[in-house]
């Protein structure tokens, strides 16, 4: 089993009630702080970036279904996606 695997195991078979009352609002913190920086860097140069390409690929993804281009279409896709 992967870390990955592991640590979804983990996080899966657990619920709040699990959590101390300082393990929850150390939580909520660091969520809120996760949120503030995403929020923060969403205008930076390596987010727009990311956006560009994803937008093309989804767009190229969408014309090549809009003109039933399928086995073009299929050829995007992985076995791990």
């Amino acid at each position: 089993m992967t870390t990955a695997e592991r640590l979804a195991r983990f996080v899966v078979v657990r619920s709040w009630s699990d959590l101390s009352e300082q393990a929850r609002m150390e939580l909520k913190i660091r969520v809120l702080d996760a949120l503030g920086c995403a929020l923060g860097a969403l205008d930076a140069a390596p987010v727009r970036a990311i956006r560009a390409q994803v937008e093309d690929f989804l767009y190229h993804e969408a014309a090549l279904l809009d003109e039933w281009r399928l086995d073009a279409w299929q050829e995007l896709l992985t076995d791990d996606a």
